[in-house]
Parts: C-alpha cells; sequence; structure tokens
C-alpha cells in the first residue's frame, strides 16, 4: 500500500512541476499514463505502468541524453532532480 501512495504522491508532483499528463489505451482501463514537460529546446517524459513500474527519458534535439527506471517514486525523484540547463 505504501509503494502506491508514494506512486500517486509522485505522479501529483508531476503535475505541480508542469508535467501534462496523457493517457494510453482506453480511459477506463489505460494501458500506462505519460506525463511530458517541454522547456528551453528540453522533453521530460516519464511513462508510468503501475506503482512499481516507470521509465523516463529526456530529450535534447533528437537525442536521449538521460534515462531512468525502476518505481514510479523513485523515476519521479530522479527526472525531477534533472537540471533544465542540460
Amino acid at each position: 500500500m505504501k509503494v502506491q501512495e508514494d506512486a500517486v504522491t509522485a505522479v501529483l508532483r508531476l503535475v505541480a512541476e508542469g508535467f501534462r499528463p496523457f493517457v494510453v489505451g482506453d480511459p477506463a482501463a489505460p494501458d500506462c499514463l505519460v506525463y511530458v514537460r517541454a522547456a528551453a529546446g528540453l522533453r521530460d517524459m516519464v511513462k508510468v505502468h503501475g506503482p512499481e513500474a516507470a521509465e523516463a527519458v529526456r530529450m535534447v534535439g533528437t537525442g536521449m541524453t538521460r534515462r531512468a527506471e525502476g518505481a514510479t517514486a523513485e523515476v519521479v525523484a530522479a527526472v525531477l532532480g534533472w537540471s533544465i540547463c542540460e
């Protein structure tokens, strides 16, 4: 239960930090949720499969410069720690 609560808190932090949420698949039973933030030529994307499974990338232009995967709360913490001065 704690992992699920941490995941919910984490995705709420993403939204508070300016990430836009998108549902992938059927909204009633989504395959995953994707959160995207674009600023100053950077795009950070977090794909949430569930409380214990998420992945994230940072794109600069067409190249990936950072990547994280693991539990949702851990991935969100990593992404929010990435500097916008890439």
